[in-house]
């Protein structure tokens, strides 16, 4: 290929158009013409552009050279404090590696050693492990690992089946599905509860053989069991069988019940729980719960938080335990309940007593008053957004070019209260009329306070029209039925038919913040009122057989002093061991021991397990092997770039005509050749590479030898400066004399790692005060700080400015030839239509 292509180029399209006329009247190649009067500047941006590419180019070999210094230097002589690095060959740490195993017994296992471990070895007797302090449930938390279910709507199921459909619901026994399906087939006379249960039996046999049994009693209620006995005869425990599929429904079954707890459980349907609200502490870190809280948010708090200790579930034994966070002797479990039962229900009333007090489902008023809906009230669509047991609900007046009246909305309301919330014995749970929302028990209501300036009509008016709330007044103030210490006991749902007395004990009290007691057939119950719920005290278990008390607190409350059990808690213990012949404890099973890591993992006192410990040779073989190859990879690469021949002198970069004669192989050709000693003899690469192979040679004073001495050298035939590494050589100096082969690369004035250090910071160093002298050429790659104060950054900023100059010329005499030619060729034109003008005329 030719290094003489023809090197004209146009910096931009519009030098090859014009805006004149281009040869119409005279027929030159006008054009053509202004190009070769433009060559000149052409040329000089032509070489402008070329010089900025190289430059560019010669920027990206530093930049380059500058990475691999850096990268260079960091992985093998990194002087961070407490540096890790494997390969570091600047820390005495690293030459102190060493490496210990189990030569004999079981009872321990290594973990790591570290350099300050002594060669030789260590004994270890193990006569008890190190364990937390534990406690455990003292029952199931599931209760009987059953399901029961409500009263199948046998109704329900014969019309599906007489129907021709189907109904399915799937049984899981620890995870294995099978689905019961049911359908005319399975039924030859009268479709009732009896033949229903029949069916239910031969498709559960059919599926689970007898693990699985259902019963049904009087009322048509469901309950199915577990029969998985062991080889005595006795039920296994950690068995599950779960029910799914919608159908399950008709059958009184919620679908997706278990016989286990699980995540999901909320607290109040655990076992033997009581009240509405849980208080206690665990090692003077008090926690509070509600019965709506569920499993994982309480075993997520407790662990979370900061009592040291960590509570999880077993399906296997359907228990909780719970044990402290560390292992030893000294660390333990102290709990107290405030209120509630939460902690004897998990544990046992004879590990935790019950709290002194307990509480009752939170109470709520039976209605909500409201100034209602004007007379006047019209609308074509509106919503009403309101909580209902905490979840969101929105009832919507759809635009269907109605106008609805104030009756209209009331009974589009009641309509959706009734659907939505249902009905109790024919009387909607929740329900509108003149101005009061009534609800029933066990619905807590609540509206949005309104964002709207009720002190402006105007504006409130104007909201009414689509904002339902707003306009019946509920969102006016945020109205709830939720009670508070001055709500009337009359108003109060689950208080009625109740009377309380307050603190003198004969008053009767009128405000649930009256409340002090309550008397039945002479005995009196101390009861007070706190945040929304009624709380029951006392010291032992009541009974609230017909008090009527029941409905709020159940028929039988656990009462007591809340504190544990002195022996509730399993001890932890530490671990005590034997080493070396001396009697020693550690609180963990995990420990270190003159540098070496030790876990134990069994107890056996007659039995000595023995640890030997030897440097590890190996890895300081293996990071010095990898120093010289890296080495020899970048020194060869920087010897390369130094001495190749100055192909770019023959080869200038393209210009955009030239590239657009190549084919893309050429260009790519062309353009290697180009960048081809562009670095030839650089005075910054070769005295970097010449610096390095002198502290190569150098003897360190105070360990008396250099890198030839541990096999390590230059090859007199090898002009690049590469090593050679004699690798029995390198571990003979290791075995003989591992002290000065650390001090040769780790002494602070003449160890190779310092001067390398210095030779690669003198060449590559990041730095805005003292830049390497490469970086203060060309920055460095990724590196903003001197980025714009470079040389090379200057001198492609120079060329820049050169660049548009030229272009500006260039504009600029384009422009004139061209107004030159318009002006010769508009000549022309008018010359021309005067000559064929006289010529009519005389011709005529």
């Amino acid at each position: 290929m030719s290094s003489s292509i023809t090197s004209s180029n146009y910096y931009n399209v519009s030098s090859s158009s014009n805006n004149g006329i281009s040869g119409l009247m005279s027929g030159m190649d006008t054009d053509s013409m202004v190009k070769k009067m433009l060559s000149a500047t052409q040329a000089k941006i032509d070489k402008q552009n070329q010089l900025k590419t190289t430059t560019e180019w010669k920027q990206t070999i530093y930049q380059g050279a500058v990475s691999d210094i850096n990268t260079f230097k960091s992985k093998y002589f990194d002087s961070t404090y407490g540096s890790t690095l494997s390969t570091n060959l600047a820390s005495p740490s690293f030459f102190n590696s060493m490496i210990s195993s189990v030569t004999s017994g079981s009872s321990v296992k290594v973990v790591g050693s570290s350099s300050s471990a002594a060669t030789g070895e260590m004994s270890v007797i193990v006569s008890q492990l190190a364990s937390a302090a534990q406690i455990s449930s003292g029952s199931k938390m599931s209760g009987t690992q059953t399901i029961t279910g409500s009263a199948m709507d046998v109704t329900s199921i014969k019309n599906t089946i007489t129907s021709g459909k189907e109904l399915a619901i799937t049984l899981s026994l620890d995870g294995t599905a099978k689905t019961l399906t049911f359908s005319s087939a399975d039924f030859s006379g009268e479709i009732d509860a009896s033949t229903i249960k029949s069916a239910l039996d031969a498709e559960i046999t059919k599926a689970f053989g007898s693990y699985v049994n259902a019963t049904m009693s009087a009322d048509n209620k469901l309950t199915f069991s577990l029969n998985l006995k062991d080889t005595y005869g006795v039920i296994e425990e950690g068995h599950e069988l779960a029910i799914t599929g919608a159908d399950a429904k008709s059958f009184g079954i919620t679908p997706g019940v278990s016989t286990l707890i699980s995540g999901g459980t909320k607290l109040g349907d655990l076992a033997g729980i009581q009240g509405d609200k849980y208080s206690f502490t665990i090692n003077g870190s008090t926690f509070e719960f509600s019965s709506g809280d569920t499993v994982s948010s309480m075993m997520n708090k407790i662990n979370s938080g900061d009592a040291g200790v960590k509570i999880s579930y077993s399906s296997m034994t359907d228990k909780f335990s719970m044990q402290t966070a560390t292992t030893g002797e000294q660390y333990g479990i102290s709990m107290e309940q405030d209120c509630g039962n939460l902690l004897s229900a998990i544990f046992g009333s004879s590990a935790v007593s019950a709290a002194s007090k307990s509480s009752s489902a939170i109470l709520q008023a039976g209605s909500i008053s409201t100034a209602g809906l004007d007379s006047a009230y019209t609308t074509t669509s509106a919503a009403m957004n309101m909580t209902v047991n905490g979840k969101a609900y929105t009832f919507t007046l759809a635009d269907s070019g109605t106008t609805y009246t104030k009756t209209d909305v009331e009974n589009k309301l009641n309509e959706w209260l009734a659907t939505t919330f249902g009905q109790t014995s024919g009387t909607s749970n929740i329900s509108y009329a003149d101005g009061k929302l009534t609800t029933a028990a066990g619905y807590a209501v609540s509206f949005a306070k309104t964002t709207v300036d009720t002190s402006d009509s105007a504006a409130v008016a104007a909201a009414a029209k689509t904002d339902l709330a707003l306009a019946f007044g509920f969102s006016t103030n945020g109205s709830s039925n939720a009670v508070t210490g001055d709500t009337n006991i009359a108003d109060v749902l689950q208080l009625e038919g109740l009377s309380f007395l307050k603190s003198d004990g004969t008053t009767a009290a009128t405000t649930l913040s009256d409340i002090a007691s309550f008397s039945n057939g002479g005995t009196s119950y101390s009861i007070s009122y706190s945040d929304g719920h009624l709380l029951i005290s006392g010291t032992s278990a009541l009974d609230l057989t017909g008090t009527g008390l029941e409905s709020l607190f159940g028929t039988t409350v656990e009462l007591g002093s809340g504190t544990m059990a002195a022996d509730a808690v399993t001890a932890g213990t530490d671990a005590l061991l034997k080493i070396n012949n001396v009697d020693t404890s550690r609180s963990s099973n995990t420990f270190t021991v003159g540098g070496i890591t030790l876990t134990a993992t069994k107890a056996n006192a007659s039995e000595t397990t023995v640890i030997g410990t030897t440097r590890d040779t190996d890895s300081i073989v293996s990071a010095i092997k990898s120093f010289v190859s890296d080495y020899n990879t970048m020194i060869s690469s920087f010897y390369s770039l130094t001495t190749e021949d100055p192909d770019y002198r023959d080869y200038p970069p393209l210009t955009d005509a030239q590239k657009e004669e190549m084919s893309d192989t050429e260009i790519e050709t062309w353009t290697k050749k180009a960048k081809i000693g562009l670095v030839r003899s650089d005075a910054n690469i070769t005295s970097f590479m010449s610096s390095l192979r002198t502290a190569m040679d150098t003897t360190c004073k105070k360990a008396g030898i250099a890198l030839y001495s541990i096999g390590i050298e230059t090859s007199a035939w090898d002009l690049t400066g590469k090593l050679t590494i004699d690798e029995t050589a390198l571990k003979s100096a290791l075995a003989t004399d591992p002290e000065a082969v650390a001090t040769l690369f780790t002494d602070s004035t003449d160890g190779l790692a310092k001067q390398i250090s210095t030779i690669c910071d003198k060449t590559a160093k990041l730095s805005a005060a003292s830049p390497g002298s490469l970086v203060a050429i060309a920055g460095a790659n990724g590196w903003a700080v001197n980025a714009k104060t470079n040389d090379m950054y200057q001198k492609l900023s120079s060329i820049s400015d050169k660049l548009d100059d030229l272009k500006d010329k260039y504009d600029d005499e384009k422009e004139r030839y061209w107004a030159k030619f318009t002006a010769m060729e508009t000549a022309m034109a008018r010359y021309s239509s005067q000559s064929s003008m006289i010529t009519s005329t005389f011709s005529s």
